[in-house]
């Protein structure tokens, strides 16, 4: 993941390894409900906020750092439209 390469290599140093910590199969897709796990293994600076498709809340708001997705057809990617949060 390029958003924050240093904090997740550090969590999560292959895709394997976030899938195993997650307790998905390998070809399977990351759940919406996985999100906090996986926010909370990451520095508590930074915060997830996932609109689109299913909505998640940052389990760390006052993060500086943001980490922001947009699932659409049960595929993230980086949410690059600044205006579409509050």
């Amino acid at each position: 993941m390029k958003i924050c390469p240093d904090e997740m290599k550090k969590a999560f140093p292959t895709p394997e390894s976030l899938k195993l910590f997650i307790g998905v199969p390998r070809r399977d897709g990351v759940p919406i409900d996985k999100i906090g796990m996986i926010e909370g293994k990451l520095p508590s600076n930074i915060q997830i906020i996932v609109s689109g498709d299913h909505q998640y809340h940052s389990i760390n708001p006052s993060a500086k750092r943001v980490i922001k997705l947009l699932l659409e057809d049960g595929h993230f990617r980086v949410h690059h439209d600044q205006d579409s949060y509050q």
